[in-house]
């Protein structure tokens, strides 16, 4: 097989991977990622952006401490890669956000990014300010991403900003629109859940996870319902979203 055969397919797998997962596909997503040997391989010796891509899908199938060694390895060999420099960031949201902005300051502007990946790091640092309970700061993160891009985690990051201000309305808004654009995006789905839950809109929230349930390859999803049943005592429900989540996470095991 030539080369040039080699590239075209290698590009045909990503992109079909990126579909799966922004779809919330996640379980068929890893399948292709691992037909691709990725996770066998070194982050360094692969492409930044598959790399990246596949670090995310690992991290959706029970392997959160692979995927974030991934994003940061992917980092140090590619430091001044702007997509790597966004995913280090999220990675790097466990040390806190302080650690984060830390961060951030240091890379500084990602001039040679594309308009996708300058929002996505202007709303990583709107996420840390939130956290910080900076919201005027966040406010103008958000303002200055969306004006760049805007797609449905655009509005995910204006509602848990608007959530953490204790807005429930607006970030009911926020999260509407980030439907509006992709229905069933994983993200959107679980945090209108939370704002159902917090609202004590209990079958509104049951019936949104039964369906993204339904429509997701999900774990987090899965459960999320699973703790809704066991409140509402559907017992042999819940076990059933158990088993399926467990199914859902090969890397977990």
């Amino acid at each position: 097989m030539t080369a040039t055969r080699l590239e075209a397919d290698a590009t045909q797998l990503f992109v079909e991977i990126e579909r799966l997962y922004g779809e919330g596909q996640y379980f068929t997503a890893f399948q292709r990622v691992r037909r691709g040997g990725i996770p066998g391989r070194a982050a360094r010796d692969i492409d930044p952006k598959v790399a990246l891509l596949a670090a995310r899908v690992i991290a959706q199938v029970g392997g959160g401490r692979r995927g974030r060694r991934m994003m940061l390895e992917v980092w140090r060999a590619h430091r001044r890669h702007p997509e790597a420099c966004v995913w280090c960031a999220y990675a790097l949201m466990s040390d806190g956000p302080l650690r984060v902005l830390e961060f951030m300051d240091t890379v500084g502007q990602l001039e040679s990014a594309s308009s996708e990946t300058q929002a996505d790091w202007l709303g990583v640092r709107a996420l840390q300010l939130a956290a910080l309970r900076d919201f005027r700061g966040a406010e103008d993160a958000w303002s200055a991403a969306k004006a760049i891009w805007c797609d449905p985690w655009t509005w995910c990051i204006e509602a848990i900003i608007e959530d953490r201000r204790d807005r429930p309305e607006r970030a009911r808004t926020a999260v509407a629109e980030a439907r509006s654009m992709q229905e069933w995006f994983r993200p959107a789905v679980e945090i209108e859940a939370r704002l159902l839950l917090r609202t004590r809109q209990w079958r509104a929230a049951r019936d949104l996870l039964e369906e993204a349930a339904r429509r997701l390859q999900s774990a987090a999803v899965l459960l999320s319902l699973h703790e809704r049943c066991v409140e509402e005592g559907d017992l042999d429900r819940a076990l059933e979203c158990v088993e399926r989540a467990i199914g859902y996470l090969p890397m977990s095991r």
